[in-house]
């Protein structure tokens, strides 16, 4: 027995997709790389970073916008020359953003509760690196430079601030642009996918 079925191609008309913006005027001198929901959902967090004290100092700056893009809460402070790049909600409250090769948590109010070192080399300040949090840990990427051998690294660390674990990768060839990661909830593992100079991507999985 045939049995045919027939599928409607009639183009159904599509509604306007109106997309919600926030509109921030942002002074010259600032840079946003991160961007967040507020934990209470009435607002959002940018992280980046201002050259306000002039063109030669990348301070971090992390700012709190309510839905219309008014400033909150504002807060600029100098972690070694380095700029704020990701930022994600905490697993216990309060946020974590990616500071280069430095992770740090902060609560509500800004205040610091730890941070701690991601044992990299020469890397960049953005293309390099992921942060996510899965399982009850935090986890980022970077490139590795040791004895002049590229890799790739991943760090599990706990809600403490502690570098837990770490799986590192060995490059056959070539500079790393990136390092990704990204949840693979599924098979409860975690996806790393490194795009290489020489055109190619190399992914493993990683428990």
């Amino acid at each position: 027995m045939l049995i045919i079925f027939l599928i409607s191609c009639k183009e159904k008309k599509k509604e306007p997709y109106e997309v919600p913006a926030i509109i921030y005027r942002a002074p010259w001198t600032q840079n946003a790389h991160g961007l967040v929901e507020t934990n209470d959902k009435n607002g959002y967090i940018i992280s980046g970073y201002t050259t306000e004290r002039g063109i030669d100092y990348h301070d971090c700056l992390l700012m709190k916008v309510d839905k219309n893009g008014n400033v909150l809460k504002r807060l600029v402070f100098n972690f070694s020359y380095k700029s704020c790049g990701q930022i994600i909600k905490g697993i216990d409250n309060g946020y974590v953003v990616r500071i280069e090769d430095y992770l740090l948590k902060i609560d509500e109010n800004f205040i610091w509760n730890w941070y701690v070192k991601i044992p990299v080399g020469r890397a960049s300040r953005f293309d390099n690196h992921a942060l996510i949090s899965f399982g009850g840990y935090y986890f980022v990427s970077a490139y590795v430079s040791y004895r002049s051998n590229p890799l790739v690294g991943v760090y599990k660390i706990n809600v403490n601030g502690q570098i837990v674990d770490s799986f590192i990768y060995k490059i056959n060839g070539g500079i790393v642009w990136n390092a990704m990661i990204e949840k693979d909830e599924i098979n409860n593992q975690i996806l790393l996918a490194a795009l290489y100079s020489k055109d190619s991507i190399n992914r493993s999985l990683v428990q």
